[in-house]
């Protein structure tokens, strides 16, 4: 089964390709670094359009100084170095805003929310982003698409999401900051089954070679 962090922005400035994949390698290293595990491995970012073909996806030339926005039917895929799987990132609309609705389409309510900023964004920018994880992925990517779903939070002045499974539940919506202190941190953890899924992946890292 596939889990998905969600962002949805505060700001209507989008940040480029490489500045997701920067500051999402330097939340990674962050992590890596606090549990004092020596790798530092480099975020690699393509872009893809999906097709249905023996061949596989088409790839897609990526400037990666354009704005961090991915059309309808293509993907960005970020990997992290040492590993050959990844995560995929997508661009999708709010759905539709009325004014009846107070929330404008956000999927939590507002008083969950520090300040308005957040339905602001919703209302002019219309758009959110969502990285995806398969089952079945090597410890790395799922810290991965953890930090990059932090990255896109704070230089969108954002919060991250998720209602399927990718982390507690009650920990959303998170500010980019809060979300770091508890993602895949077991004495931050919510429930023991997070608890558990945190010292399993932090297992795995130690028994990853070279991490």
């Amino acid at each position: 089964m596939a889990t998905t962090f969600e962002v949805y922005p505060g700001s209507a400035v989008v940040p480029s390709f490489e500045a997701v994949r920067a500051l999402s390698e330097h939340k990674l290293h962050a992590f890596l670094r606090d549990h004092d595990l020596p790798a530092r491995p480099r975020v690699n970012v393509e872009r893809y359009r999906s097709r249905i073909s023996v061949w596989g996806d088409e790839p897609v030339e990526l400037d990666v100084h354009a704005p961090f926005l991915i059309p309808d039917g293509e993907y960005a895929w970020f990997t992290v170095q040492g590993e050959s799987s990844g995560t995929d990132a997508s661009t999708h609309k709010v759905r539709t805003l009325t004014k009846q609705d107070p929330d404008l389409g956000l999927p939590f309510p507002a008083e969950h929310l520090l300040d308005g900023r957040v339905l602001d964004a919703a209302r002019t920018v219309g758009r959110c982003w969502s990285f995806r994880r398969s089952a079945g992925q090597p410890a790395l990517v799922n810290v991965l698409y953890g930090t990059l779903a932090s990255a896109l939070a704070e230089l969108t002045l954002g919060v991250v999401y998720s209602d399927d499974g990718a982390w507690d539940y009650q920990a959303f919506p998170a500010r980019p900051d809060d979300f770091d202190r508890v993602y895949l941190r077991a004495d931050a953890a919510l429930s023991d089954k997070f608890r558990t899924w945190s010292e399993l992946n932090l297992t795995w890292l130690r028994e990853t070679p070279g991490t």
